[in-house]
C-alpha cells in the first residue's frame, strides 16, 4: 500500500487506467480526493489491468477502483474490511459484471441503494426545524452515528460535516431543546443531494421525517434535488414519494469485504 502525494500523482494513476472498456466506480470531485490526501487517508494499490484506491476510516476502508479486462485474472489482497459501492442503470452491463466478479473475489452484497429525484415545489417551514450551527455539531454527530452504520452509511467525515453545518446544510427538528431528527444535505448550482435524514427511536411515527424534507425544499427552490435510499427500506421510501420523488434508474450495490481490519 502507497499513498499518494499529490493530487497531481493520483491523477497521473488514474490517467493510466484509461482505455476502452475500463469500469470504475469513482465519482469524487478533485476537493474531496485533496482533502483525503492531506489528511493521510488515502491509500492506492497498482495491479495488472487496475488501480484500487482506498480511504481510510476508523474500522474500514472504502474502496474506489479503475479496471480494465484481465484484472480480475490476479485481484490483489484486499487490506482488511473494505466497503464498496458501484453505482449503475441496469444497461451497465459492464459494471454488473464486475460487480458479480466482486463477489467471486470474496465481497458480499448488503443491500441495493435506488437514487429517486425531486423537482416538487412543496417546501414548508416548520417552528421546530431550524439550521443547525458548528456548536450543534456533536449532536449532528450522535444522531447520524445512532441511525447509521459506519460501514455503509456514507458518513461524512470531521472535516466534511463542520464543512456542511457552516454552508447551512444540516437541518435539526428539535422539541423542548431535544434534537429529534435531523436532515444533512449538499448543494451545488443546479442540484443538490439530501444525504442522511433521520429521527430518533422514540419519535418514530409523528410525521418529523416528512416535515424535514418539506423545510429542506423550502430551502432548496429551483435546485433538482436526489437522495440514494436503500430500496428495501419502505418507510424512507414512503416519505420521499409523498413528498414527489420517483427512481430515475440508478441503483448502487453496497458491497462488504469481512478481513480483518
Amino acid at each position: 500500500m502507497k499513498k499518494p502525494e499529490s493530487y497531481t500523482q493520483l491523477s497521473s494513476l488514474i490517467t493510466a487506467q484509461f482505455s476502452r472498456g475500463m469500469v470504475t466506480n469513482a465519482f469524487l470531485p478533485k476537493v474531496q480526493w485533496e482533502a483525503e490526501i492531506a489528511a493521510g487517508t488515502l491509500e492506492y494499490i497498482t495491479a495488472d489491468n487496475g488501480l484500487l484506491v482506498f480511504r481510510k476510516r476508523e474500522e474500514h476502508r472504502i474502496l474506489s477502483f479503475w479496471i480494465n479486462s484481465g484484472f480480475f485474472g490476479s485481484v490483489p489482497a484486499i487490506p482488511g474490511q473494505t466497503a464498496a459501492e458501484i453505482a449503475h442503470r441496469e444497461k451497465d452491463t459492464a459494471l454488473a459484471e464486475a460487480i458479480q466478479n466482486w463477489i467471486d473475489a470474496g465481497f458480499e452484497r448488503l443491500f441495493i441503494r435506488q437514487r429517486m429525484v425531486c423537482t416538487a415545489e412543496n417546501g414548508a417551514e416548520n417552528e421546530h426545524i431550524r439550521t443547525a450551527c458548528i456548536e450543534d455539531a456533536g449532536t449532528v454527530r450522535q444522531l447520524l452515528n445512532d441511525s447509521f452504520s459506519p460501514l455503509t452509511g456514507c458518513l461524512p467525515t470531521e472535516r466534511q460535516l463542520l464543512g456542511d453545518i457552516e454552508a447551512g446544510g444540516v437541518l435539526l427538528y428539535e422539541r423542548d431543546r431535544q434534537a429529534l431528527g435531523l436532515l444533512h444535505y449538499t448543494a451545488e448550482q443546479k442540484r443538490t443531494e439530501l444525504r442522511h435524514l433521520c429521527v430518533t427511536e422514540d419519535a418514530r411515527g409523528q410525521g418529523i421525517g416528512d416535515c424535514l424534507v418539506k423545510a429542506y425544499h423550502s430551502r432548496t427552490r429551483g435546485l433538482t434535488r436526489q437522495v440514494w435510499v436503500r430500496a428495501d427500506y419502505l418507510p424512507a421510501k414512503k416519505i420521499y414519494e409523498k413528498n414527489g420523488y420517483t427512481p430515475d434508474g440508478m441503483t448502487a450495490d453496497v458491497l462488504l469485504y469481512r478481513g480483518v481490519y
